[in-house]
């Protein structure tokens, strides 16, 4: 969820994201009904109308300088799109819009001058539809202009700023009777969404389309989306899923209306592309009662209800709000076990063997009273080779001295951040090196709709000995791995940050791109709707969102490999320590003694290496073919050193950078990605 170590606000995150979960289903009775259909051109012209009414709405509310206090602004939208749709004349639209603006009440008349702006503290926010004469009548594209010169920061009455300075919906009306809102209400909920969107998320560039495209495209859906809770459950999920954010999860306390109440007893993951029978940590009895008593650990799972489940997950793919692939199938794994209460038969694979069970889904209440809890190893530990381990999920903050004593004499320790940590990371960073600065924020600013706090105010560096002073007698100097995967999110994945700056080595695959601080806003209905509130990049301004994390060593498990029982991600990260493997085989390097960072990256990165003497290196650049991009001369000491590397000129794509030792030998290479 966020950034810091805010591990209450975190568990209450969590606890609405396991809500989520625990009250889905595949809803293959809804999907026909979410399908758009042929546009008539009085619908064409009403949708366009709502288009202006949604934006003309939104701005009037977070810059017009009167919205200090409550002044029904929703029932305002609400009258004003009972008469649009009613308007059989361009004079009553045009109307309609006039009086909705004059209803914000008359413009205080600024007497100070308006604030100018640095191009890089302003949000991607299109503002031409307010000179558009087409669809605004003169006194409105007047009515907006005095609004706009008027507008100096304040303190709305509709937006705030969080505990951590982000932008929280204040004062929103949840309308919690309405379980089935009728059209204007739902048009409410969605356009209070797109105009929180537009002007405060941080990521708005990286969504992936123009903003209004989304729009555009939903306001056909929440008009003719039926009367039902289920159908409108449905519809806030699919919006929340145009953001492209695995933060974008939903709380709705109708959710088995939406969902279904039943679920199959099992755990599942995607390997390679298919549905594995991770789990099944349940009861004999409750297996049998689901019949599922011949399933094993290792089944492939290839349709239920005889829909292939490929099928099945591209279905419910428009209603997942995940950053990137791995996000979605990760929370798809979860999603294509729900449905209703009842017979429910999957389609297996095993070996050359396919079969059917008879099965069935049972109820949520029945799963959880006869899950088994199984014994969890020592948080962290030793293992062969005098390898530490630390399960990053359990340890708490308390634990980073006495963890840190047992594993001083270890070669090496194995992070495993495939899990949410528990704000440790500067705690044991600090055992780690000297502070590195290894991150950006940006935080859209509550009083200033469409902008940033200054980049100088939103940088970090690191404080890993200063504040949390380990000290350097108690340095730890083996080589450090931490292991990643789609469940590394947002905390997890600033973490991965903080660990690649102090030289450790990151393993596995694409986390779940969503790092940075949660805030919600609430629907009719009660509903709440989540989205990342604070932007986090790396120093030179590469982003984290979608991209997630990118691995210094990619491994994928592999469904052999599971079968079997081994780790193949954890085991990839042992062999790092005890040099058993390289980063790129045509070079035959050592892995573990290079770090760069940020990765991928886009003007300017920072390549570190450690070295037993001082002396000349060189730097050498190769692009993937191994063909010499250009190299560079530097004195090194001693001990740890760091480099930039300038690739300004350098195209996007992949490349090895080498480092060469005094002695003229190679100590080392690593992959990098630039991208831009």
């Amino acid at each position: 969820m966020c950034t810091f170590s805010k591990s209450s606000l975190l568990q209450r995150m969590i606890a609405s994201i396991v809500l989520v979960f625990v009250l889905s289903t595949t809803f293959s009775f809804h999907v026909s009904a979410q399908n758009p259909t042929v546009v008539s051109t009085a619908d064409s012209t009403y949708f366009r109308r709502l288009e202006v009414v949604c934006k003309v709405w939104g701005y009037v509310k977070y810059f017009h300088n009167g919205m200090v206090r409550s002044n029904s602004w929703d029932d305002v939208l609400v009258n004003t799109l009972r008469r649009v749709k009613s308007a059989t004349s361009v004079v009553e639209y045009n109307s309609a819009i006039e009086q909705m603006i004059s209803s914000a009440g008359e413009v205080q008349t600024a007497k100070t001058a308006a604030p100018i702006l640095a191009k890089e503290r302003q949000l991607t926010v299109d503002y031409t539809w307010m000179r558009d004469a087409t669809m605004l009548s003169p006194n409105s594209i007047t009515a907006l202009e005095n609004i706009r010169s008027n507008f100096r920061p304040f303190q709305s009455f509709y937006i705030s700023a969080s505990g951590v300075g982000t932008p929280q919906a204040a004062n929103e009306n949840s309308y919690s009777s309405m379980t089935a809102p009728n059209e204007q209400y739902r048009l409410l909920a969605l356009f209070r969404h797109w105009n929180l969107i537009n002007y405060f998320f941080p990521y708005k560039d990286d969504i992936g389309r123009a903003w209004d495209l989304a729009l555009r495209e939903m306001i056909p859906v929440f008009v003719r989306t039926d009367q039902s809770a289920g159908e409108y459950g449905l519809s806030i999920s699919r919006m929340s899923a145009q953001i492209n954010d695995s933060h974008g999860f939903i709380s709705n306390p109708n959710f088995i209306q939406v969902w279904g109440d039943g679920i199959l007893p099992m755990e599942v993951l995607h390997i390679e592309g298919k549905t594995v029978v991770s789990a099944l940590n349940f009861t004999p009895n409750l297996l049998s009662s689901a019949g599922l008593s011949m399933l094993r650990v290792g089944d492939v799972i290839t349709a239920i209800n005889g829909e292939h489940v490929d099928s099945i997950r591209k279905r419910l793919t428009p209603y997942i709000p995940a950053s990137n692939p791995s996000a979605l199938n990760r929370d798809l794994n979860s999603y294509i076990l729900y449905g209703p209460i009842g017979d429910a038969q999957i389609t297996i694979q095993r070996g050359s063997e396919t079969m059917t069970l008879p099965s069935r889904r049972i109820s949520f209440a029945n799963r959880n009273a006869g899950r088994l809890n199984p014994s969890l190893p020592a948080i962290w530990r030793i293992l062969d080779n005098n390898i530490g381990y630390v399960d990053m999920g359990r340890l708490q903050r308390a634990d980073v001295p006495s963890m840190m004593n047992d594993l001083a004499n270890t070669r090496g320790i194995v992070f495993d951040v495939r899990n949410y940590p528990n704000g440790t990371m500067y705690d044991i960073c600090s055992y780690l090196g000297n502070s590195t600065p290894f991150v950006k924020f940006t935080a859209p600013d509550p009083l200033h709709p469409g902008t940033f706090v200054r980049p100088q105010d939103a940088r970090i560096t690191a404080p890993f000995q200063s504040m949390y002073n380990a000290g350097s007698n108690k340095r730890y100097f083996g080589t450090t791995v931490a292991l990643m995967n789609a469940i590394t999110q947002s905390h997890a994945e600033f973490t991965l940050m903080s660990l690649r700056a102090m030289g450790t080595v990151l393993i596995g695959s694409q986390t779940a791109g969503a790092d940075g601080n949660v805030v919600t806003v609430t629907m009719p209905g009660n509903i709440v709707v989540y989205y990342t509130s604070l932007g986090v990049f790396y120093p030179d301004g590469t982003p984290t969102q979608r991209i997630g994390i990118v691995p210094d060593i990619r491994v994928l498990p592999t469904v052999a490999g599971f079968r079997a029982g081994r780790d193949e991600v954890l085991e990839r990260g042992i062999q790092v320590i005890t040099g058993t493997t390289s980063v790129a085989a045509q070079t035959g390097l050592s892995e573990k003694e290079l770090r760069i960072f940020p990765n991928p990256c886009q003007d300017e990165a920072r390549v570190s290496f450690s070295l037993p003497q001082s002396g000349a290196v060189r730097m050498r650049i190769t692009n993937i073919v191994g063909a010499t991009i250009f190299t560079e001369d530097a004195i090194a000491q001693q001990g740890l050193n760091s480099l930039a590397i300038r690739t300004g000129a350098l195209s996007n794509g992949a490349y090895f950078c080498q480092i060469i030792a005094p002695n003229g030998q190679p100590v080392a290479a690593r992959s990098f990605v630039v991208a831009r």
